[in-house]
C-alpha cells in the first residue's frame, strides 16, 4: 500500500549552492533495535497484527481471499501460515530481511509499505523461523536478533530445504511465557475480526466483520458490546485491514468526531472506510500520521457520514415521536408526556445501512435528531387532532416556541380546579398538598402561589383542617408502601408524583358542600369528602399563653410551633414574629436550642412568647416586663464585680491581642478560654474565683445574645461592662505572637472539640504537654519555666 508520495517528500527546491548530497543511515545494532523493537508501543499486538496482515496480503496477491489463514497457538509457539506465492531463496535477503524494503509500496490493495512489519516478531522474541514454499522447494530460515558474527545486527540463515508442492509463508514465533497465550488468543481474535480477515485458530474459523456494504457507503457502525478494542476513540478509520483510532489535537476534526458520535447509539462506534492511498500511517502502524492528505480525507469522510445520517435521522425521529405522543395522550386534563428513551439490544456484526444506524440511534438519542421546539410542535399538532374542541389553543401553541408542554400539563389540570373554586367562592381555601421525601408532614400551599411542571391529581379532598388532609395522605402512603415493601423509598416515590388539591373549609354549610360536589361532577373531578365533626362550645377559661415548654421545632423552615397554651400567670415575655404554626424566635432557630429554652425557663419561670401587637398590649397592661429588660437589669447589678468582668473579658477573647489564627496556639487558647472558665484561669491566672455569680454572668450574657433581638438596653449595659473589664484585666492581655512561641506544644490541639464533660481531661493533657515541653528545652531560656515562675 502506498504510504507516501513523491509530492509529499519533494517539499521545495533550492536554487544555487553546491552539489546536493544525500543523507545516509546507520547500520548499527542499536538502530536495528529501534526499528524492530522500541518502535512499537504494544509489542504483542504489533507481532500479531503485522504477521497476520502480511499473511492476508499474500492471499490478496494471489486471489485466495476465500481461503483462511491458518493460525496455531499453544504453550510453546505461535504459528501463522498463509497460502500465498511464497518467496524465492534469492529474494529472502533483499525482500524479507532488508529494513525499508517492501513489495507493497505501489499496491493499494495490501497493508504495509514500510518494510518493517515482517521484522515485528523481534519486538517479542530474540529469534523466530520463516518457512518459505516457492517453486517446488520448502526452505526453513532461522532469523535472529544478532550475534558476534554480525556485530549484534539481525541475521538470517537457511537451515534446511526439501521438495514440496505447496506455496506460501509460515512464521513460527516461540512463546516465552505460557501466561502470554491468553493475551495472544484475545489479540488474534480481535485483529482478525476488526480487520475482516478470514482465519482459522487451532482449526476453528474465527469471527470477522464483513465490510463489503460499508466500503460502498463509506462508513459503518460496530458494536461495543463485549469488545475491549474501542476504548481509544469515539470514531475509527479502517485503512486496509487495520482499524486506527481518530485521536488528534485538531479541534475542528475532533468536533466533527463529537458530532458524528452524537448521531450513533450509545453501544456503537462509527468506523470510516478510507480508500487506498488516501491515509498516512505511522511506521509502527499503531496510529495515523496526520498529514494534510490524511486530515482532509478524515474531514471529507466525517462530513459524508454526518450528512447521510442527518438526511434520514430526523424523519425517523419525527415518526417515532408522533407514535409516542399518540399513545401517551389519554387524559386531556392530566397530560403526562415525557421524552421516550429506550435501550437497544446489542447487535452482532456490522451496521452499514444509514437508515438502520439512525433508527437505532433515534431510540436512544431522540434529542440529538429533534430539538425541543420541534418535539413541542409535534406534540401540540397531535393534541390538536385528538381534542378538536381545543384545537385553536393547540394551533397557536404549536407556532409559539415559548409554549411548554410541561407547563401546559400543569396549567390544564389547574384550570378546572380554579373554575370549581371560583364557582363555589372557595378560591382562598384551595390548597395543593405536597410532601418532601425527608419530611414527615404534608404541607399545603395556596394554589395561586403554587408553580410546578407536573399535573395535579384529578381529585379534590374536602376537609375541615389541614391536619385531616395530612392524616389521610399519610395513610395512603403507608398503604402504598405496604403494597410494595421492596420499594427503596416509598415516600420519595409518592412525593415525586403526588400533588393533591384540597379544599380546607373550617365550618362549611350544607349548601356549600353540595355546590362543591355538583361542580366537581360537572368538571369530572373526583370529590373526596371527609367527616366534618360538630364543634362543641368551648367553656370560658381565663387568658392562657404559650410557655417555652409549649414550643415544638419545625425542621422544614427552622421555626417553632405553638403546640399548646399552658401558662396562665406570665412573669415576663419574649417577642416573636409569625403565626402559631411558624414562630420566628430570632437567633433561637435550631432544634438543639431546646436546651437553651429549658435553661431560660429554669432561670426565669413563667416566661411566655408573644407574637402579635394585641398580645404585647396585654403584657404591658399587666405591667409584665420583657425578658431582655430583666437580663439587662441583672447584668447591671453585678457588672462592677471582678467575677462578672472576668467573664466578659474572656467571653469576647479580649485577653489575646493581635491576629490569633484559628489553628495557631493563640487561636486554640482563645477558643478554650471562651468555652471553659477553668481553662481561662489556667492560661490567664488571676485571683478571681469561679463562683455562682461568675456562672450567672456567663449564662446571662449568652441568653442576652440569643434573645435580645437588637435590644439597645442590653447593648448599652454590655458595652459598659466590657469597657470596665478591659481596664481591670489589662495586665493579663498577651500578644498572639508571644503565645504562639511560648505555647507551641499546643499544636496537637488544633482540631480539639471541647466538651464540658471532658474539661478535666483536657486540662490534664495540657499540663502533661507543658511538663514535657519544659523537660525538652534548656532550663535557662525555657519560656515555659518563666511562665510557671511568673504564675507562682
Amino acid at each position: 500500500m502506498q504510504v507516501s508520495t513523491i509530492a509529499e517528500l519533494d517539499t521545495h527546491a533550492v536554487i544555487g549552492g553546491g552539489k546536493a548530497q544525500a543523507f545516509g543511515m546507520s547500520d548499527s545494532a542499536e538502530f536495528f533495535t529501534v526499528l524492530s523493537d522500541t518502535l512499537y508501543r504494544d509489542k504483542k499486538r504489533a507481532v500479531v497484527r503485522e504477521v497476520i496482515c502480511n499473511a492476508w496480503d499474500a492471499h490478496i496477491m494471489v486471489g485466495k481471499t476465500d481461503v483462511p489463514v491458518e493460525i496455531t497457538l499453544n504453550d510453546n509457539e505461535l504459528i501463522i501460515k498463509d497460502f500465498g506465492p511464497g518467496i524465492a531463496k534469492d529474494k529472502i535477503g533483499p525482500v524479507y530481511c532488508v529494513y525499508g524494503a517492501s513489495t507493497k509500496v505501489k499496491d493499494g490493495k495490501q497493508t504495509g509499505g514500510f518494510g518493517l512489519g515482517c521484522k515485528a516478531p523481534f519486538a517479542y522474541s530474540d529469534h523466530f523461523t520463516v518457512t518459505s514454499c516457492f517453486d517446488g522447494s520448502r526452505t526453513l530460515w532461522a532469523i535472529s536478533r544478532g550475534g558476534a558474527a554480525t556485530e549484534g545486527k539481525p541475521d538470517f540463515r537457511p537451515m534446511v530445504s526439501v521438495p514440496t508442492t505447496e506455496t506460501g509463508i509460515t512464521v513460527s514465533i516461540p512463546i516465552k511465557d505460557a501466561k502470554d497465550v491468553a493475551t495472544f488468543d484475545t489479540l488474534i481474535r480481535e485483529i482478525c475480526r476488526n480487520g475482516g480477515m478470514l482465519a482459522n485458530l487451532n482449526g476453528k474459523l474465527l469471527q470477522r466483520y464483513d465490510y463489503e456494504q460499508a466500503r460502498k457507503n463509506g462508513f459503518c457502525v460496530l458494536s461495543r458490546a463485549g469488545v475491549n478494542s474501542f476504548r481509544e476513540s469515539r470514531a475509527y478509520v479502517l485503512y486496509g485491514t487495520v482499524l486506527y483510532p481518530i485521536t488528534t489535537t485538531d479541534n475542528e476534526l475532533m468536533a466533527k468526531v463529537d458530532a458524528v458520535d452524537r448521531l450513533v447509539e450509545n453501544n456503537g462506534r462509527i468506523v470510516l472506510i478510507a480508500k487506498p492511498n488516501t491515509i498516512g500511517v505511522q511506521p509502527s502502524r499503531e496510529g495515523l500520521s496526520y498529514s494534510e492528505l490524511t486530515t482532509q480525507t478524515l474531514h471529507d469522510a466525517l462530513d459524508q457520514a454526518i450528512r447521510r445520517l442527518k438526511n434520514v435521522g430526523p424523519s425517523l425521529a419525527r415518526k417515532l415521536y408522533r407514535a409516542h405522543v399518540a399513545s401517551a395522550l389519554k387524559d386531556r386534563n392530566n397530560i403526562a408526556l415525557d421524552r421516550p428513551s429506550t435501550q437497544n439490544q446489542p447487535f452482532d456484526g456490522v451496521l452499514a445501512d444509514p437508515s438502520k444506524i439512525a433508527e437505532r440511534a433515534v431510540r436512544e438519542k431522540l434529542g440529538h435528531y429533534l430539538t425541543d421546539v420541534e418535539m413541542s410542535k409535534i406534540a401540540f399538532r397531535e393534541m390538536q387532532k385528538k381534542w378538536r374542541d381545543d384545537r385553536r389553543y393547540f394551533r397557536r401553541a404549536r407556532h409559539n416556541w415559548r409554549s411548554s408542554l410541561r407547563r401546559e400539563r400543569f396549567e390544564r389540570s389547574r384550570k378546572l380546579l380554579l373554575r370549581l373554586a371560583s364557582k363555589t367562592g372557595t378560591l382562598s381555601k384551595l390548597l395543593v398538598f405536597t410532601k418532601e421525601y425527608n419530611h414527615t408532614r404534608w404541607s399545603g400551599t395556596p394554589i395561586d402561589e403554587f408553580r410546578m411542571d407536573k399535573s395535579l391529581q384529578s381529585r379534590i379532598i374536602v376537609a375541615p383542617t389541614r391536619k385531616a388532609v395530612d392524616e389521610l395522605l399519610r395513610k395512603e402512603l403507608a398503604a402504598r408502601h405496604k403494597k410494595d415493601p421492596y420499594e427503596n423509598d416509598a415516600s420519595w416515590a409518592v412525593s415525586s408524583d403526588m400533588m393533591v388539591p384540597a379544599l380546607v373549609l373550617s365550618n362549611p354549610s350544607e349548601k356549600l358542600l353540595e355546590a362543591v360536589i355538583e361542580w366537581g361532577n360537572k368538571y369530572k373531578l373526583h370529590i373526596e369528602l371527609l367527616d366534618f365533626p360538630k364543634r362543641k362550645k368551648r367553656e370560658k377559661v381565663g387568658e392562657v399563653f404559650v410557655g417555652l415548654k409549649d414550643l415544638s421545632h419545625n425542621r422544614r423552615n427552622y421555626n417553632w410551633r405553638a403546640a399548646a397554651f399552658s401558662v396562665t400567670e406570665p412573669k415576663q415575655y419574649i417577642r416573636a414574629s409569625g403565626t402559631v404554626e411558624h414562630l420566628d424566635l430570632g437567633n433561637i432557630r435550631y432544634e438543639d436550642d431546646k436546651a437553651l429554652l429549658k435553661r431560660i425557663d429554669e432561670q426565669f419561670p413563667g416566661t411566655v412568647v408573644v407574637w402579635t401587637a394585641k398580645q404585647e398590649a396585654r403584657m404591658k397592661a399587666k405591667q409584665i416586663p420583657l425578658l431582655e429588660e430583666l437580663i439587662a437589669a441583672r447584668v447591671q447589678k453585678i457588672a462592677n464585680t471582678r467575677e462578672a468582668q472576668y467573664v466578659a473579658v474572656i467571653r469576647d477573647g479580649d485577653l489575646v491581642s493581635g491576629s490569633a489564627n484559628y489553628y495557631d496556639p493563640s487561636g486554640i487558647i482563645q477558643r478554650l478560654t471562651q468555652q471553659s472558665l477553668a481553662c481561662a484561669r489556667y492560661f490567664f491566672p488571676d485571683r478571681v474565683k469561679i463562683t455562682d455569680r461568675t456562672k450567672e454572668m456567663r449564662d446571662l450574657m449568652e441568653l442576652g445574645s440569643k434573645i435580645a433581638r437588637g435590644s439597645a438596653r442590653i447593648r448599652e449595659v454590655e458595652a459598659k461592662l466590657r469597657e470596665n473589664a478591659r481596664k481591670t484585666f489589662a495586665h493579663l492581655v498577651r500578644d498572639a505572637k508571644d503565645l504562639n512561641e511560648e505555647f507551641a506544644f499546643l499544636k496537637p490541639f488544633r482540631s480539639i472539640d471541647y466538651s464540658q464533660s471532658h474539661e478535666e481531661l483536657i486540662l490534664e493533657t495540657i499540663r502533661f504537654l507543658r511538663r514535657r515541653a519544659a523537660r525538652a528545652a534548656p532550663a535557662s531560656n525555657n519560656p515555659v519555666n518563666n511562665i510557671m515562675k511568673e504564675a507562682a
